[in-house]
Protein backbone atom coordinates (compact mmCIF):
# COMPACT_ATOMS: atom_id res chain seq x y z
CA UNK A 1 0.00 0.00 0.00
CA UNK A 2 1.21 3.62 -1.03
CA UNK A 3 2.53 5.30 1.84
CA UNK A 4 1.98 9.03 2.75
CA UNK A 5 5.17 9.86 1.74
CA UNK A 6 5.71 7.74 -1.28
CA UNK A 7 2.05 9.38 -2.38
CA UNK A 8 3.23 13.25 -1.59
CA UNK A 9 6.82 12.20 -3.50
CA UNK A 10 4.36 11.23 -6.58
CA UNK A 11 2.54 14.89 -6.09
CA UNK A 12 6.21 15.99 -6.20
CA UNK A 13 7.04 14.84 -9.09
CA UNK A 14 4.33 15.43 -11.28
CA UNK A 15 4.25 18.67 -10.21
CA UNK A 16 7.93 19.04 -11.46
CA UNK A 17 7.00 17.03 -14.83
CA UNK A 18 3.81 19.67 -14.66
CA UNK A 19 7.12 22.37 -15.09
CA UNK A 20 6.68 23.78 -11.77
CA UNK A 21 9.88 25.37 -10.72
CA UNK A 22 12.42 24.32 -8.26
CA UNK A 23 11.11 26.62 -5.51
CA UNK A 24 7.36 25.91 -6.06
CA UNK A 25 7.92 22.51 -5.29
CA UNK A 26 9.88 23.07 -2.20
CA UNK A 27 7.31 25.37 -0.98
CA UNK A 28 4.93 22.49 -1.53
CA UNK A 29 6.97 20.35 0.39
CA UNK A 30 7.37 21.94 3.12
CA UNK A 31 3.88 23.08 3.14
CA UNK A 32 2.15 19.26 2.62
CA UNK A 33 4.73 17.72 4.51
CA UNK A 34 3.43 18.48 8.21
CA UNK A 35 0.10 16.99 7.28
CA UNK A 36 1.10 13.69 5.70
CA UNK A 37 -0.37 12.09 8.84
CA UNK A 38 -4.14 13.12 7.96
CA UNK A 39 -4.60 13.34 4.31
CA UNK A 40 -5.29 9.79 3.52
CA UNK A 41 -8.63 8.34 4.58
CA UNK A 42 -8.55 4.24 4.24
CA UNK A 43 -12.07 2.53 3.52
CA UNK A 44 -12.39 -1.17 3.64
CA UNK A 45 -14.18 -2.44 0.39
CA UNK A 46 -14.04 -6.51 0.92
CA UNK A 47 -15.46 -7.92 3.91
CA UNK A 48 -11.89 -9.32 4.56
CA UNK A 49 -9.71 -5.97 4.51
CA UNK A 50 -8.23 -7.25 1.75
CA UNK A 51 -9.24 -4.41 -0.59
CA UNK A 52 -8.63 -1.35 0.32
CA UNK A 53 -9.59 2.07 -0.45
CA UNK A 54 -7.21 4.82 0.33
CA UNK A 55 -8.23 8.44 -0.89
CA UNK A 56 -5.71 11.69 -0.44
CA UNK A 57 -6.53 15.07 -2.12
CA UNK A 58 -5.02 13.82 -5.08
CA UNK A 59 -6.19 10.02 -6.07
CA UNK A 60 -8.06 7.39 -4.60
CA UNK A 61 -6.21 3.87 -5.07
CA UNK A 62 -8.22 0.67 -4.92
CA UNK A 63 -5.59 -1.98 -3.29
CA UNK A 64 -5.61 -5.29 -3.18
CA UNK A 65 -3.33 -6.06 0.14
CA UNK A 66 -2.36 -9.33 -0.99
CA UNK A 67 -1.26 -8.98 -4.00
CA UNK A 68 -0.36 -5.40 -4.35
CA UNK A 69 3.20 -6.43 -2.65
CA UNK A 70 4.29 -7.80 -5.87
CA UNK A 71 4.31 -4.84 -7.97
CA UNK A 72 8.19 -4.15 -8.21
CA UNK A 73 9.10 -0.79 -8.42
CA UNK A 74 11.65 -1.49 -11.53
CA UNK A 75 9.09 -3.39 -13.73
CA UNK A 76 5.78 -1.86 -12.86
CA UNK A 77 3.66 0.28 -14.93
CA UNK A 78 0.05 1.28 -15.38
CA UNK A 79 -2.57 1.14 -18.58
CA UNK A 80 -4.88 4.52 -18.32
CA UNK A 81 -7.57 6.36 -19.37
CA UNK A 82 -9.03 9.44 -19.01
CA UNK A 83 -12.55 10.37 -17.78
CA UNK A 84 -14.91 13.02 -16.99
CA UNK A 85 -16.93 11.46 -14.91
CA UNK A 86 -15.96 10.61 -11.17
CA UNK A 87 -18.80 8.55 -10.61
CA UNK A 88 -18.39 6.24 -13.76
CA UNK A 89 -14.00 6.29 -12.54
CA UNK A 90 -14.84 5.18 -9.32
CA UNK A 91 -17.03 2.17 -10.44
CA UNK A 92 -14.55 0.89 -12.70
CA UNK A 93 -11.71 0.79 -10.48
CA UNK A 94 -13.96 -0.70 -7.90
CA UNK A 95 -14.58 -3.37 -10.08
CA UNK A 96 -10.88 -4.04 -11.14
CA UNK A 97 -9.70 -4.09 -7.61
CA UNK A 98 -12.57 -6.46 -6.29
CA UNK A 99 -12.67 -8.45 -9.65
CA UNK A 100 -9.33 -8.82 -8.87
CA UNK A 101 -8.17 -8.16 -12.62
CA UNK A 102 -5.51 -5.87 -10.77
CA UNK A 103 -3.60 -5.71 -7.80
CA UNK A 104 -3.53 -1.65 -7.70
CA UNK A 105 -5.15 0.91 -9.31
CA UNK A 106 -6.54 4.94 -8.85
CA UNK A 107 -8.19 7.63 -10.47
CA UNK A 108 -7.58 11.41 -9.93
CA UNK A 109 -9.54 13.10 -7.33
CA UNK A 110 -13.15 14.71 -7.31
CA UNK A 111 -11.43 17.74 -6.61
CA UNK A 112 -8.50 17.07 -9.32
CA UNK A 113 -11.45 16.55 -12.03
CA UNK A 114 -13.16 19.52 -11.39
CA UNK A 115 -10.18 21.99 -11.56
CA UNK A 116 -8.86 20.19 -14.85
CA UNK A 117 -11.82 19.10 -16.38
CA UNK A 118 -11.01 15.28 -16.64
CA UNK A 119 -9.24 13.13 -14.94
CA UNK A 120 -6.64 10.14 -15.45
CA UNK A 121 -7.30 6.32 -13.87
CA UNK A 122 -4.45 3.65 -14.20
CA UNK A 123 -4.16 0.28 -13.84
CA UNK A 124 -0.94 -0.85 -12.00
CA UNK A 125 0.70 -4.28 -13.45
CA UNK A 126 4.12 -5.48 -13.98
CA UNK A 127 5.66 -5.30 -17.61
CA UNK A 128 6.47 -9.06 -17.88
CA UNK A 129 3.38 -10.46 -16.10
CA UNK A 130 1.18 -11.51 -19.61
CA UNK A 131 -1.57 -12.74 -17.87
CA UNK A 132 -2.36 -9.47 -15.80
CA UNK A 133 -2.34 -7.54 -19.14
CA UNK A 134 -4.68 -9.74 -20.94
CA UNK A 135 -7.08 -9.43 -17.78
CA UNK A 136 -6.51 -5.66 -17.41
CA UNK A 137 -6.70 -5.35 -21.49
CA UNK A 138 -10.03 -7.17 -21.57
CA UNK A 139 -11.77 -5.63 -18.70
CA UNK A 140 -10.99 -2.21 -20.62
CA UNK A 141 -12.43 -3.38 -23.96
CA UNK A 142 -15.74 -4.65 -21.76
CA UNK A 143 -15.86 -1.18 -20.09
CA UNK A 144 -15.34 0.88 -23.14
CA UNK A 145 -12.19 2.38 -21.71
CA UNK A 146 -10.17 2.57 -24.85
CA UNK A 147 -11.17 5.71 -27.13
CA UNK A 148 -12.39 4.92 -30.48
CA UNK A 149 -11.40 7.33 -33.53
CA UNK A 150 -13.96 8.91 -35.81
CA UNK A 151 -13.87 5.76 -37.75
CA UNK A 152 -14.62 3.60 -35.07
CA UNK A 153 -10.93 2.09 -34.71
CA UNK A 154 -9.47 1.58 -31.29
CA UNK A 155 -6.94 4.25 -30.43
CA UNK A 156 -3.36 1.58 -30.15
CA UNK A 157 -2.79 3.01 -26.62
CA UNK A 158 0.65 2.22 -24.61
CA UNK A 159 1.52 0.41 -21.37
CA UNK A 160 4.06 2.87 -19.56
CA UNK A 161 6.34 2.06 -16.84
CA UNK A 162 6.47 4.35 -13.97
CA UNK A 163 10.19 4.66 -14.67
CA UNK A 164 8.85 6.42 -17.96
CA UNK A 165 6.33 8.33 -16.13
CA UNK A 166 9.37 9.61 -13.63
CA UNK A 167 12.12 10.41 -16.31
CA UNK A 168 9.45 12.92 -17.40
CA UNK A 169 8.24 10.57 -20.96
CA UNK A 170 5.23 12.25 -22.21
CA UNK A 171 3.88 13.15 -25.67
CA UNK A 172 6.18 12.42 -28.40
CA UNK A 173 8.90 11.48 -25.99
CA UNK A 174 7.05 8.77 -25.23
CA UNK A 175 7.48 5.35 -26.58
CA UNK A 176 5.97 2.66 -25.24
CA UNK A 177 6.79 -1.24 -24.84
CA UNK A 178 3.79 -2.73 -24.96
CA UNK A 179 0.58 -1.67 -26.92
CA UNK A 180 -3.39 -2.32 -27.48
CA UNK A 181 -2.44 -4.24 -29.93
CA UNK A 182 0.19 -6.45 -29.06
CA UNK A 183 -1.97 -7.61 -25.72
CA UNK A 184 -5.37 -8.04 -27.20
CA UNK A 185 -4.93 -10.80 -29.59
Amino acid sequence: MPSNSSLLGLFLTDKEVEGCSPRTIAYYESTLKPYEAWMEEKTMLSEDGRIVRVDNPWCSFYIDTELAPALDESRCGKWMFYFNDIEFAEEVCRKAALGMVVAECKHSSFESVIENGRGVACFYLNLDDVEAHRRVVAFMLEHGLVRKTKSGKLYNIGFKLDDQARAGEYGAGFKARITLSDRSN
